[in-house]
């Protein structure tokens, strides 16, 4: 990548490296992570030696100094995958100071950078700011430097390419004590360090508003997305076809990401417009958490929404009057605090252990109209429905799912498959007010 290009635009930096190492000869476990001892430099093996060196390259970079009682390096060597991630350290919720990737063969495959961090992610935020992306066709000695708080992950499933992957992290925030065996090879090579930067594409317009939403939440479709490239001024405005095809693999992917759940996640997916999901799905079954909000916080939430006053139509089949909680940031705050300990208690009332993201959050107004006694999907893996209004305020409004009627208490959560069809009895006198949210799992 040119230097030039302003900090908005850098992605990642590229740069050429001399082979170091013949992965074939290593003794390592593929997808196991290792921590550099850097208390044994003088012992360091080339590999040891190249992770050393070119972190205190990068880091330098940066303006960061290295040292051995604040920060650890983290280094392992993996096979592609299509799955979008960021590095990220749960427990801590912290990221890696930096973070690189060592191509170790040549491979056709692209890797993908996005700007989409974790909030972006969550609320599907792809705004005019947040739509750039960089393209990188990895090469044999390439290696990637890169903001790993943001989304990135290979285009097609493909598990020829192997790279080396290193993280720099400050010390508090990694718990593994599993250090790297040297085998012992003293190697006096000296200036392993990257001295070729190379140019890159970086895709700053996408003429697709949706790519991201096809991208990240429905990757196992085929799609066509057309981009054009317009970063670096001295290379030619490119057309670009990304084709996003794992029909095939579909299944596996979702074995190898969710395990046990793979069987009941993938008939969800596939559900066709004249079917249902079967009784023995374990989200089959909807799930009651009593008291997700206090009825106080309950009336607060209607008192903002009315206050605001900028309802308009719903653009789900079930759902009245529509208000997107985003247009309301005390109570967005508030609930996106909230949803942290009812995402746990939603895993653990189907048993799993999964992530979600948020689709959509809006308050809907039930009022007295005629309505279609149809049944409709609300398109989303999980939604979730939080009466705010005391049920002696309204008469109706019952939802009916799996041909059982469901009546809430007010600050009741009801969680059900948002693939599922269902319809809602009408409401015959008053007002039902509702907080729901559409999740999908990442």
């Amino acid at each position: 990548m040119n230097d030039n290009n302003n900090d908005k635009n850098i992605f990642f930096k590229s740069y050429k490296v001399p082979e170091i190492i013949n992965y074939n000869e290593l003794i390592v476990e593929q997808n196991q992570l290792y921590i550099l001892n850097t208390n044994e430099i003088i012992r360091y093996d080339k590999l040891e030696k190249f992770v050393y060196e070119t972190t205190l390259f990068y880091l330098k970079g940066k303006n960061i100094q290295y040292d051995n009682a604040l920060h650890e390096i983290e280094f392992s060597f993996i096979n592609s995958s299509n799955i979008y991630n960021i590095e990220y350290n749960k427990k801590y919720k912290k990221f890696p100071i930096i973070s690189s990737l060592l191509f170790l063969n040549d491979n056709s495959n692209p890797i993908i950078f996005t700007n989409i961090d974790i909030d972006t992610y969550k609320y599907k935020d792809f705004s005019e700011n947040n739509n750039n992306i960089a393209i990188s066709f990895s090469k044999k000695n390439k290696q990637l430097v890169f903001d790993s708080s943001k989304y990135f992950g290979f285009l097609n499933l493909n598990t020829n390419s192997i790279y080396l992957k290193i993280n720099v992290w400050n010390k508090d925030f990694i718990d593994s004590n599993n250090f790297y065996k040297s085998n012992n090879e003293i190697s006096n090579t000296k200036n392993i360090i990257p001295i070729i930067i190379e140019n890159e594409f970086i895709i700053d317009n996408l003429i697709a508003p949706l790519f991201f939403d096809n991208l990240f939440f429905d990757n196992y479709k085929y799609i066509n997305i057309l981009l054009i490239n317009k970063c670096n001024s001295h290379i030619e405005k490119k057309d670009i076809i990304i084709n996003i095809i794992n029909n095939n693999n579909e299944y596996e992917i979702l074995q190898n990401k969710y395990g046990i759940l793979a069987n009941d996640i993938y008939q969800i997916i596939n559900i066709s417009d004249n079917s249902d999901i079967n009784e023995t799905n374990r989200f089959y079954k909807s799930k009651l958490l009593n008291n997700g909000l206090s009825n106080e916080i309950c009336y607060w939430i209607i008192n903002e929404s009315e206050k605001l006053n900028s309802w308009i139509d719903s653009p789900y089949p079930n759902y009245n009057n529509y208000l997107n909680i985003e247009k309301i940031p005390s109570v967005l705050s508030f609930l996106l605090f909230i949803t942290n300990f009812w995402f746990l208690e939603i895993n653990k009332l189907y048993n799993m252990n999964i992530n979600f993201n948020i689709k959509d959050i809006f308050v809907t107004k039930f009022i007295k109209e005629q309505k279609d006694n149809k049944k409709y999907r609300d398109d989303c893996f999980l939604t979730l429905n939080i009466l705010l209004n005391k049920n002696t305020e309204f008469s109706g409004g019952e939802i009916i799912l799996n041909n059982s009627k469901i009546s809430l208490y007010q600050g009741d959560l009801l969680i059900y498959n948002g693939k599922q069809l269902l319809n809602k009895r009408m409401i015959s006198d008053g007002i039902k007010y509702v907080l729901v949210l559409f999740l999908e799992i990442l």
